[in-house]
């Protein structure tokens, strides 16, 4: 289980789109988003960099928490 900080997100769409992006590397990925502590947390085979990559290149950099 990886978890993330990502302050830029702020609402559903947000957490759609970092969902989209980490399930496009690993289509059995599980994303559970939290709006109101702005943390996610990833259940998945990638590697924490290749996840924080994949968030940044989605528009939401991520620091590992």
């Amino acid at each position: 289980m990886l978890s993330f900080l990502v302050p830029d997100m702020s609402c559903g769409g947000c957490a759609s789109a970092i969902t989209r992006a980490v399930q496009k590397i690993d289509p059995n990925a599980v994303v559970t988003a939290d709006l109101g502590t702005k943390r996610v947390a990833i259940e998945t085979s990638i590697s924490a960099e290749q996840a924080q990559e994949v968030l940044l290149k989605a528009g939401f950099p991520a620091s590992k928490q």
